[in-house]
C-alpha cells in the first residue's frame, strides 16, 4: 500500500505567447493540448479517485519548460505527461507519437533528460562519481516508470482513436 495518492502532472503543451502549430483550419496546438489536458484531468479523477491529478496551466499562458517541470516537482509528481499535437506539411502523414525518458549515453540527449526532469546540469556533468551515480539512478528510475506508462498510453490512443479514425 502507497504511504499516499498518486500526483499526476499534465502539462498543456504551448500557451499564451507560444501558439504551437497551426491546423489547416487556423486552430492552434495551444488550444487543443489544453482541451485535452483538461478533459484528462477529468477522465483520470474519474478513473482513479485516489489519485491526485494537477494542471501545468488551466488558461492561455505561457509557461517556460523550466516553470512546467518547477510546479510538477514542487507538487511531487509521481508522473508528468506533456500533451502536444504534431502538424506535417505532407497532408498524407499521419499517426500518434509517444516519448518516453530513455536511458542514453547520448550528451545531447542527456542534457535535455537533466532539462526536462530538472536535474542540475552540474550533477549530470559532475566528474565527482557520486554525483555520476546519483544522476544515473535518478535516470534509471525515471526510465522504468517512463516506458511501461508511455507504452500503455501509446496502445491507449490507438485502440480508441482508430475507431473513430480508420486507417
Amino acid at each position: 500500500m502507497r504511504s499516499r495518492d498518486v500526483i499526476v502532472a499534465i502539462d498543456a503543451g504551448h500557451g499564451g505567447k507560444d501558439p504551437g502549430a497551426a491546423g489547416p483550419l487556423g486552430t492552434y496546438e495551444k488550444d487543443i493540448t489544453l482541451a485535452i489536458a483538461k478533459r484528462t484531468k477529468v477522465a483520470l479523477e474519474t478513473m482513479r479517485p485516489e489519485a491526485r491529478v494537477a494542471l501545468t496551466r488551466e488558461s492561455d499562458k505561457y509557461l517556460s519548460l523550466v516553470e512546467r517541470t518547477a510546479l510538477a516537482n514542487t507538487m511531487n509528481a509521481d508522473l508528468f505527461i506533456s500533451i502536444h499535437c504534431n502538424a506535417a506539411t505532407n497532408p498524407s502523414a499521419r499517426g500518434i507519437e509517444t516519448y518516453y525518458l530513455d536511458n542514453t549515453t547520448d550528451r545531447a540527449a542527456l542534457r535535455l533528460a537533466a532539462k526536462e526532469n530538472f536535474v542540475a546540469e552540474e550533477v549530470m556533468e559532475a566528474k565527482d562519481t557520486t554525483n555520476r551515480i546519483l544522476a544515473d539512478l535518478i535516470t534509471a528510475s525515471k526510465v522504468e516508470d517512463s516506458v511501461p506508462l508511455a507504452r500503455s498510453l501509446q496502445n491507449s490512443l490507438l485502440s480508441h482513436l482508430s475507431k473513430k479514425y480508420p486507417g
